[in-house]
């Protein structure tokens, strides 16, 4: 962007500006206050008018990932494969002095040419910024340049510079959080406390190995024709629960297969997310699809595909709801499991 248009966007935020601030991240920026801002689970969802009339969207993520930038192209490209979706660009930026990672996906949405921009700062901290800015095709331009004007005010809360990520040396202060403050592990239960290993674990037999299953509290584990069935009290709907072998490059492929297991449950997918995958509470890499829309045969079709690895095997839980009020009912005890699932070979 030209300096005079920088300078003029800065000044113009200054007064019609709000500021976003992450602490995990260590990162602020400021963005038009006329954006709606909506903090959902996973992530802080912006949104704004565009001049066809729709509405593009932009969620930022914290996300732990300390692999190659390599792998993380690859990533993008395997999920958007097994989404149905067509990357048409990947490059590297620069910002703070340290590596944006970005892939440019295009898909349709109904009538609708739909484009994403996903973006990675690969900063050596545990948590790093990921967000995904998505509008229609004819608003590319017009969107992502608002992005990139909130880009410009992007700083660090400290005021140090970032560093780059190295994934083959240790964290430069792994003891601190990306806002330099230093972390206070209270319980187990804190999200900077670690790995999280319920108490509930449950042994079966799969791959010709012992498999333990760690679950939340009340969740219990049957074996009914060849099928392992997840339930706890209050459940409405079904929940499966397979083992495969493999580790996180195979989640992707694993994940799409279970997408399409239940493509044909659907006459059509009203809603649909796919959070960034991420490391969860249980310490394990986890990717997920959610789907509801009006049933092939009747009433309303919902599934729910988690897959999930720490290594040794990939896990992979479907949840198959026929009406939105078991989902409702079950939709938190789903976010546990999601949560708190853990897979390994036993010891």
């Amino acid at each position: 962007m030209p300096l005079i248009a920088s300078v003029l966007f800065i000044g113009a935020l200054a007064q019609e500006s709000k500021t976003f601030q992450s602490k995990d991240l260590g990162l602020i920026f400021q963005h038009p206050a006329a954006w709606t801002i909506k903090k959902a689970k996973y992530s802080t969802d912006m949104s704004f008018p565009v001049s066809d009339g729709s509405i593009a969207s932009i969620q930022v993520f914290n996300i732990q990932f300390r692999q190659e930038k390599s792998m993380w192209q690859q990533l993008q490209r395997e999920v958007s494969e097994q989404l149905r979706r067509r990357v048409s660009q990947q490059w590297e930026e620069q910002i703070l002095g340290v590596p944006l990672l970005l892939t440019r996906v295009e898909y349709s949405d109904g009538d609708k040419e739909v484009s994403t921009l996903v973006g990675l700062l690969y900063t050596a901290t545990k948590e790093k910024l990921n967000f995904r800015v998505t509008c229609t095709a004819g608003t590319v331009q017009e969107t992502e340049n608002a992005w990139r004007q909130a880009l410009v005010t992007l700083r660090t809360v400290d005021g140090e510079m970032p560093i780059p990520e190295d994934p083959t040396k240790p964290l430069p202060n792994p003891d601190k959080n990306s806002s330099g403050q230093t972390i206070t592990r209270l319980t187990p239960e804190d999200l900077n406390g670690g790995p999280v290993r319920t108490k509930n674990v449950q042994r079966i037999a799969k791959l010709g190995r012992q498999i333990d299953v760690y679950l939340p509290d009340g969740w219990t584990l049957v074996s009914k024709d060849d099928k392992v069935l997840l339930s706890t009290e209050k459940l409405q709907s079904t929940v499966e629960l397979s083992v495969t072998s493999g580790g996180r490059p195979q989640v992707a492929s694993v994940l799409g297969d279970a997408n399409g297991s239940s493509f044909d449950r659907f006459k059509l997918v009203s809603m649909r997310e796919d959070p960034t995958p991420g490391v969860r509470k249980s310490g394990q890499y986890v990717a997920s699809t959610l789907r509801i829309g009006p049933g092939a045969k009747e009433g309303t079709a919902i599934a729910w595909h988690i897959v999930g690895t720490g290594g040794s095997v990939v896990w992979r839980i479907d949840y198959a709801a026929t009406s939105e009020a078991a989902y409702k009912s079950d939709k938190k005890l789903i976010e546990r499991l999601s949560d708190y699932t853990a897979v390994e070979i036993a010891p």
